[in-house]
């Protein structure tokens, strides 16, 4: 029998199998753009919410840092405990894993950022100086500084390996909820409280730029992986794409409902993740801002986001007390580029 239109014209066995072939071509584009949904590896062992991640450059080591006064290591191929850093008297909020040498650094609402050999894991250093809770650690790319941040509003840099103090930064008017170096480790970007991103010299200290346009508190920047643009998230709702040459904004990108707390870039520079107080990983395309989809990622808020080195994975953290660890490449990844 044959399928007729609207006019009695009878489509003929060709128009037929067009339209069923261009109805899968649509599919197929769908498929292709969507994200998939599931989680390789749930970590589980923090007592409270999880406020930081970080990766190892070699991909064998992922540390977290959570409210109930503890550091977690594992092995992020299987998801198995390499240890536990506790303080059960500080709530830590940062965690950073040293590119060059078995050291991680640790803030908490104590003032103290700590250094910690994760083999024992032991600390081997506590560097004081902020007069308030820190909230962000950074280490450069050569292993040669050490960033921190804090609600003293005054971001620190510290030399390694003894973490001497360096310099301290002193323009931002808010709290300092984010700190990160730029890949060449000639420039460090903070995110505050006061709706700016700052750029500074990591030489001598001095202001090179302030980025402004958030409507609300900064609370996570990233550099792309060629240093040319940097990512930030706030607690207005957007994620902003900077040029870091002409130090202009180049995107926006809204879809979090409530604030966003981590953003990263992968390896290759070609996806932007992030992850907020919706609960859900929202992809982005790099080059041009466009969505590639969302993922729910947990009950409750997402607090940080990191990729491996590799590219083959990124983790997101929340105040359901989990870390997740997702499939960032291969057939089965959350987003796909085509």
């Amino acid at each position: 029998m044959n399928t007729t239109t609207a006019s009695g014209r009878p489509w003929g066995r060709a128009a037929a199998l067009g339209i069923c072939l261009a109805f899968l071509g649509l599919a197929l584009a769908w498929w292709a753009w969507s994200p998939g949904g599931a989680a390789r590896l749930t970590l589980r062992g923090h007592a409270g919410p999880v406020w930081a991640v970080a990766f190892g450059r070699d991909g064998s080591l992922l540390a977290t840092a959570g409210e109930d006064g503890s550091v977690r290591f594992w092995d992020p191929q299987n998801g198995t405990s390499r240890g536990v850093f506790s303080l059960p008297s500080v709530k830590f909020h940062a965690v950073a894993i040293c590119p060059t040498q078995p050291l991680v650094a640790v803030g908490g609402e104590d003032k103290i950022v700590r250094l910690i050999d994760p083999a024992g894991p032991s600390e081997v250093a506590a560097l004081t100086g902020h007069t308030d809770a820190v909230t962000c650690v950074a280490f450069s790319p050569d292993g040669k500084w050490l960033a921190s941040g804090g609600l003293d509003k005054k971001p620190r840099l510290w030399s390694l390996p003894g973490g001497k103090p360096a310099q301290t930064l002193s323009h931002h008017k808010g709290k300092v909820w984010a700190v990160a170096f730029a890949p060449d480790g000639r420039t460090l970007a903070t995110g505050s409280e006061d709706d700016t991103v700052k750029l500074w010299s990591v030489a001598n200290g001095h202001l090179q730029a302030t980025l402004t346009g958030h409507k609300a508190r900064v609370l996570a920047v990233a550099f792309a992986p060629d240093g040319k643009k940097l990512a930030s998230a706030s607690r207005d709702g957007t994620v902003k794409v900077w040029d870091t040459q002409r130090r202009q904004e180049l995107a926006t990108l809204a879809g979090h409902k409530g604030h966003v707390a981590g953003v990263a870039w992968s390896p290759d520079g070609l996806l932007l993740v992030s992850v907020g107080e919706d609960g859900v990983i929202h992809g982005w395309n790099a080059a041009g801002g466009q969505a590639r989809g969302t993922v729910p990622g947990r009950q409750g808020s997402g607090t940080a986001v990191a990729f491996s080195a590799d590219g083959a994975t990124f983790c997101t953290a929340g105040t359901d007390g989990t870390t997740k660890l997702w499939p960032a490449s291969g057939d089965g990844a959350v987003f796909t580029s085509r």
